[in-house]
């Protein structure tokens, strides 16, 4: 059995849909939420040369660096009416589609949940929190009903909380 996550597993002959929500949190109050999201990372590895003699020049070691993480995504959607969209409006900053990079005042935590069908009682899937994103890209920008939606973005998180399991009284959103 191909292990999905730690204490979850699936039998290798199963074809199955795994149904995941991806939320935008301020102080724990869902603000929105994200079509696709995908996370990258990244970082340096140094190589420490040999300075002198016969092997000068050579690779003695590599060190590798700090992980750089980036959230990448489709359809960033704020609801009408939250923290944000409401503060900016006191700034006299919205008139009009949010958003531009330099409207984000407040940074804000995404959630992203996933339920697996073959678990146990207690453990119905897992959750990762971004805490604390920056935008450091946004593309078009538009605005439909009561929805401030960004069609392409990158988020920047300042921490990762990757081990949260939901258990059977939380449902995704």
């Amino acid at each position: 059995m191909p292990l999905v996550a730690p204490g979850l597993s699936l039998p290798a002959t199963n074809k199955v849909i795994v149904p995941s929500s991806t939320t935008i949190l301020i102080d724990g109050s869902i603000i929105g939420f994200i079509q696709e999201l995908s996370e990258d990372s990244g970082r340096t590895v140094d190589r420490v040369r040999e300075l002198s003699g016969s092997r000068a020049g050579k690779v003695v070691e590599q060190v590798p660096g700090v992980e750089n993480v980036t959230l990448r995504g489709t359809r960033f959607c704020l609801y009408e009416g939250n923290p944000v969209t409401e503060f900016l409006k006191e700034q006299g900053e919205v008139d009009g589609p949010i958003f531009a990079i330099t409207q984000q005042y407040i940074p804000f935590d995404v959630r992203v949940e996933e339920r697996h069908p073959n678990s146990s009682a207690d453990k119905k899937g897992f959750y990762v929190v971004f805490g604390e994103c920056w935008f450091t890209r946004a593309a078009h920008s538009l605005r439909i009903g009561d929805l401030h939606i960004i069609d392409s973005f990158d988020l920047q998180p300042k921490e990762i909380a990757r081990t949260g399991w939901l258990t059977s009284n939380v449902t995704a959103v």
